[in-house]
């Protein structure tokens, strides 16, 4: 699954994923409004997704995965795969998430929302 980022916003939409999987979900970042140009995220930028069962302060973490640039990193797309012990360790049920990019400038979360993971059969 793929989302975008416009600056001074961000993404929210809810990621769904069976327990055992490790698909990527990956984010496209963008330097423009209208979309037409993607973030450079070449050298200096750093990426956590954390999903938590809540959103309240203090609530340890159910896990967290670091970003993956996705060559090249002019494209401004960045990729979370979380392995299959991140979600067979987590009941099944609705979580959220945040993802943090770090760059030179400072912080900021490019994107939120629901992370929902699904029982597997067998």
């Amino acid at each position: 699954m793929t989302a975008s980022y416009i600056k001074k916003g961000f993404s929210k939409q809810t990621l769904v994923r069976y327990k055992g999987d490790t698909y990527p979900d990956s984010f496209r970042l963008w330097s423009d409004n209208t979309k037409q140009t993607p973030l450079n995220i070449t050298s200096d930028h750093t990426f956590v997704m954390t999903v938590a069962s809540n959103l309240e302060a203090g609530t340890v973490p159910a896990f967290s995965v670091n970003g993956q640039i996705v060559d090249p990193g002019t494209s401004g797309e960045v990729a979370f795969a979380p392995s299959a012990a991140n979600t067979n360790s987590s009941a099944a049920g609705t979580y959220y998430y945040n993802v943090l990019m770090t760059a030179p400038s400072g912080e900021l979360t490019i994107a939120a929302g629901k992370y929902v993971i699904v029982e597997d059969i067998g």
